[in-house]
């Protein structure tokens, strides 16, 4: 589900030309644009895009609108799935460790260690998508990077005795352990172990490392910004002024020197060019997509794979596979609710000349010393009930709190109601 939901998130909701260190704004404020949006990722949606305009003309599909609340919806699912995949992969991997001395099988520890993986995976590509929601919100990146970090830590030394786990060749000479032995028994790496299982494990965890550590760099401004962009910028003028110099010794304009050209100069170029291409390629939120759809896939065969051994029928359907089938409706919940949810009525500003909607346009202007919770909470269920054709009381304005905007606010405030309309709401 989080892998379909960011795949969506990137082709429908993601626009690389904003800063993803950009502050939060206030409503109706223009966002802060990226001064140099990612090349591979402005192409790439770019052709997606006309792609699938092309595809809707062709089957007379009418043009999707633009939901207003699109952007926070998805923040708000990444955010709660990125939670629930910290207290599952955290939770799986303590019960495992728990176990060990309690006669916990390899075959199910090679279970626990997929599990947790696949939950590692999805967090750290959460992290991603939610950089600027972080960057507003150090203290809350802090403790997730501190969780991902001992997740981490967990989920490698789990990894370390499954590098002996190649039971596809027993029978062809090998001493591997089978998968109703002790897990607690092979976290000592064998000496004849095969070396495509144990290349195996060490690939999935530095995919894991790496992940870790460059969502660390993408996450900070100082990393990403101060560090990362300033280095390239500066081997990348370096590069520049050698080409430059380059082009100028060989007298570009002279048609005798054609080898020298070929040879030397147009290599370079191309080497500065591939490099460039990488490193926008690396930066890009298209090669985050195509690491979590990859990761994905990769602990999907082994875990499929897993499953296909005979474990004396611990895959049967009962209790334990049942309930986590069913609580997959608590993520499906969070993303009806996060773009279902119902018109609110936001509270206003002092000073803020605001427009009540009934059949004469009257006007309400609130002007207040001090933002008192009661002045505001009174404007908004003012504006709440005054809609057209209804007509409302003043007891009604308040019915929580029972005050009537007109004479129980609290007169330190200096409020003061101004209506300006022929007929009373």
């Amino acid at each position: 589900i989080v892998v379909l939901i960011l795949v969506f998130h990137y082709h429908i909701a993601h626009d690389p030309t904003e800063d993803p260190f950009r502050k939060e704004m206030v409503s109706g404020a223009s966002a802060s644009r990226n001064p140099r949006p990612n090349p591979i990722d402005v192409v790439y949606l770019g052709l997606s895009s006309k792609a699938l305009a092309w595809l809707r003309s062709r089957l007379n599909l009418p043009k999707a609108a633009a939901h207003p609340r699109l952007e926070a919806a998805f923040n708000k699912c990444v955010q709660s799935m990125s939670d629930l995949q910290i207290l599952t992969g955290i939770s799986i991997l303590i019960s495992g460790y728990v176990q060990l001395r309690c006669g916990l099988s390899a075959f199910h520890w090679q279970i626990i260690v997929l599990l947790a993986w696949f939950s590692s995976i999805t967090h750290l590509s959460c992290l991603t998508f939610l950089r600027n929601y972080l960057y507003n919100r150090p203290k809350e990146r802090v403790w997730r990077l501190v969780a991902m970090g001992l997740m981490l830590l967990m989920l490698l030394v789990a990894m370390v005795p499954t590098g002996g786990y190649h039971w596809y060749y027993c029978g062809d000479g090998y001493s591997t352990p089978m998968p109703s032995d002790y897990a607690i028994c092979n976290f000592r790496p064998a000496e004849n172990g095969d070396a495509l299982t144990y290349s195996t494990m060490v690939i999935s965890a530095v995919l894991l490392a790496l992940g870790f550590i460059y969502r660390v760099v993408r996450l900070h401004r100082s990393l990403s910004v101060s560090v990362v962009d300033r280095a390239r910028t500066v081997c990348s003028e370096k590069a520049r002024a050698h080409l430059i110099r380059t082009y100028a010794r060989m007298d570009m304009g002279n048609s005798g020197l054609t080898l020298k050209r070929m040879f030397l100069y147009r290599p370079l170029l191309a080497l500065f060019l591939t490099a460039r291409a990488l490193l926008d390629l690396w930066n890009s939120m298209f090669v985050e997509i195509l690491w979590m759809v990859g990761s994905f896939i990769w602990g999907l065969i082994r875990l499929l794979r897993t499953l296909q051994i005979d474990d004396g029928g611990s895959s049967d359907w009962s209790f334990g596979q049942v309930v986590p089938i069913v609580l997959l409706a608590a993520p499906l919940l969070i993303i009806f609710e996060s773009f279902f949810q119902g018109t609110s009525f936001p509270l206003v500003e002092k000073g803020q000349n605001v427009d009540c909607p009934s059949r004469t346009n009257p006007q309400y202007t609130f002007d207040s010393a001090c933002a008192d919770p009661r002045c505001l909470f009174a404007l908004r269920d003012l504006i709440k009930y005054a809609a057209p054709g209804t007509r409302s009381s003043r007891s009604r304005f308040l019915p929580e709190l029972q005050l009537d905007p007109l004479t129980d606010l609290p007169c330190g405030c200096l409020c003061h109601w101004h209506y300006d309309g022929s007929s009373s709401a």
